[in-house]
């Protein structure tokens, strides 16, 4: 055999050895799995195949092509698991085992004489709730725009009707929808004050639209565009969802009016936090923060004007008016026997706004 040869083949070796497996029984709650392939230690973790492993301790798993990552849910508790946090073992995907059982809060511990995993899980727990969390005061929303730029919330096509549950009347009218301006894309977006499990996006509008869930953890889950609603998981034994959601945005894509006329977001807050059902509040963007404070602006601008006090003095020259609100001197005018008047500014714009 040639020096080149003896190469190659420790080469080889050494690849080999660096992941070499060794094989491991998996026990749930007491029961030996056999699973295919078998499940294994490399490097430290033990890895069983990604279905066969959740289904083992009673979870269902959701794949996401897209974004290369599998959802596993027991209940309300999740686990969100990503390809390159597993191996292939013969074209199969998986996944480390105890990243799973604890993410789904199983307890596990290795028997390290006889070589296996020792997963025991939690009780299954009656299933919570489901409640529109949109429409609670964990939540408050925002959007693009609204029709005609009035500010987000004008109460005849603000975004807050839709979450009036369909039914918001101004005037004997009903205004039960979010009616908002021309534009090339539109967007709406739901925060939480905590993070919560949503199970289901209903969303009745004239546009299809695409789904973003922000979750604490900092990342994002992004989902097609799709035109009524986005159910997450579906089991037999009840509905679970995504955990740990912060905050959801709907992008909607049509370049004529949009109009939104209800969205539910349905779920359950933690075990912990309690909750009402309410309108939900706002949280401002640059462009609604704009609109209000222009409209603020002009509303004191017409207070401004309409009917000051003033003082009028006599001089060698003809009349000193000076327009004052409160202690403060707005405008003098002088009006000269004979000639134009001349006005000055005696106080900067800024103090007035604190004028009564």
């Amino acid at each position: 055999m040639t020096k080149r040869t003896w190469i190659i083949v420790a080469v080889a070796l050494v690849a080999h050895l660096a992941y070499a497996d060794t094989l491991v029984g998996v026990y749930v709650n007491g029961t030996k799995q056999d699973f295919s392939p078998p499940a294994r230690v490399r490097e430290g973790t033990t890895y069983a195949p990604l279905r066969a492993a959740a289904e083992a301790v009673g979870a269902d798993v959701k794949w996401i092509e897209s974004e290369q990552i599998a959802i596993i849910c027991q209940g309300d508790a999740c686990a969100i698991i990503r390809k390159q946090q597993g191996i292939i073992v013969s074209g199969r995907l998986l996944i480390p085992v105890r990243l799973m059982a604890e993410a789904l809060e199983a307890s596990v511990s290795w028997d390290a004489q006889n070589k296996r995993v020792l997963i025991k899980t939690r009780p299954r727990q009656a299933a919570a709730p489901l409640i529109n969390l949109a429409r609670t005061n964990l939540a408050s929303v925002s959007g693009s725009s609204v029709n005609g730029m009035r500010s987000l919330d004008n109460p005849y096509y603000g975004i807050l009707n839709a979450f009036d549950n369909g039914t918001h009347y101004v005037e004997g009218i009903n205004y039960s929808y979010w009616l908002t301006s021309s534009q090339p894309s539109h967007w709406l977006e739901v925060r939480f004050d905590v993070p919560v499990t949503v199970v289901n996006i209903h969303v009745e509008a004239n546009s299809p639209y695409s789904t973003q869930l922000l979750l604490a953890t900092g990342g994002e889950l992004s989902y097609a565009q799709r035109q009524d609603q986005l159910t997450f998981h579906r089991t037999a034994g009840g509905l679970a969802g995504i955990q740990a959601v912060t905050g959801i945005r709907l992008n909607f894509r049509t370049e004529r009016l949009l109009k939104v006329h209800e969205v539910r977001v349905i779920g359950f807050p933690p075990p912990s936090v309690r909750c009402r059902e309410c309108v939900p509040g706002l949280f401002a963007t640059p462009q609604y923060a704009t609109l209000r404070a222009q409209q603020e602006f002009a509303s004191w601008m017409m207070e401004l004007r309409r009917d000051p006090d003033c003082r009028l003095a006599r001089t060698d020259e003809g009349f000193e008016i000076t327009f004052f609100r409160g202690k403060i001197d707005l405008c003098k005018v002088f009006v000269p026997d004979k000639g134009k008047p001349k006005l000055e500014v005696l106080a900067d714009f800024a103090p007035l706004a604190t004028t009564p």
